[in-house]
């Protein structure tokens, strides 16, 4: 194994074993054949510091939310993911607070396309789903589900997932926009 090798290690030993960390480094430990522990967790705590350093909020991110709240319109978030992952991301980006309700597919069991996921988010914002908005990047997740619990649907052709294509109705957004900045002009004008 090659020094290049390590993150790629520890991001699937975290992807498997998420906030367990003793299980975490118990994979270490057998995959590296380092068994100290100090050693072990230096290694996690340094790839963690650089994954938390290459996080990025796209431009609009934090001032959509602002513009929702102004006009007092409740915001939740539904991901899927490990939560203390999820988490984790939201508070480094210091956007944690903005949101009403946080849904995690690990926390609440359930995971997008699923509809009951974004049906949980409605539920517990009190949001009727013909005067509710998902703003979204991934047809075969976000725009499905959305659409499925009968939510308006926008999806932000921005990222990892701006290429990818709808494969059928139910994964066509309502509206495709090119960044988050245009998200609030979409749906209050100029």
């Amino acid at each position: 194994m090659s020094e290049h090798d390590l993150p790629k290690l520890i991001h699937n030993a975290r992807r498997d074993y998420g906030a367990e960390h003793a299980r975490l480094l118990e994979e270490l430990e057998k995959t590296l054949g380092i068994s100290d522990e100090k050693t072990l967790t230096e290694l996690v705590v340094a790839y963690e510091k650089f994954e938390d350093s290459s996080l990025r909020l796209f431009p609009g991110v934090t001032d959509l939310p602002k513009l929702l709240i102004r006009n007092k319109i409740k915001m939740g978030v539904v991901t899927n993911g490990d939560a203390f992952r999820q988490w984790k991301k939201l508070l480094v980006l210091g956007i944690a607070d903005l949101f009403d309700f946080v849904a995690i597919s690990t926390a609440v069991g359930i995971a997008k396309p699923d509809p009951q996921i974004f049906q949980l988010a409605l539920d517990s914002l009190a949001g009727d789903p013909t005067r509710s908005v998902f703003v979204g990047d991934r047809p075969d997740l976000d725009t499905k589900g959305a659409k499925q619990s009968g939510m308006y649907t926008i999806r932000v052709l921005q990222g990892r997932a701006s290429n990818m294509q709808p494969s059928n109705r139910m994964e066509t957004a309502d509206a495709e926009l090119t960044s988050v900045d245009n998200v609030g002009r979409h749906l209050f004008g100029p």
